[in-house]
């Protein structure tokens, strides 16, 4: 028996399929450049870890408090 294709177009449904893996390519580097110069700035991934903590802690549990560092 022999099958012929429904379509001659190439569809690429998996573009679609998972669009915010894509949404994070573009948001991902707004938010880091959206952090403090001293989170993005940090000598090591201990530091790094640290000062994002720091920032995140301030964004959202004490809004009167500065963003800065």
């Amino acid at each position: 028996m022999c099958f012929l294709p429904r379509k001659t177009a190439i569809t690429f449904t998996f573009l679609n399929r998972f669009p915010e893996q894509r949404l994070l390519s573009i948001l991902a580097p707004r938010w880091w450049n959206d952090l403090p110069v001293e989170a993005r700035t940090a000598e090591t991934l201990t530091h790094f870890k640290r000062r994002l903590k720091t920032h995140l802690f301030r964004l959202h549990l004490s809004p009167s408090l500065p963003t800065s560092l």
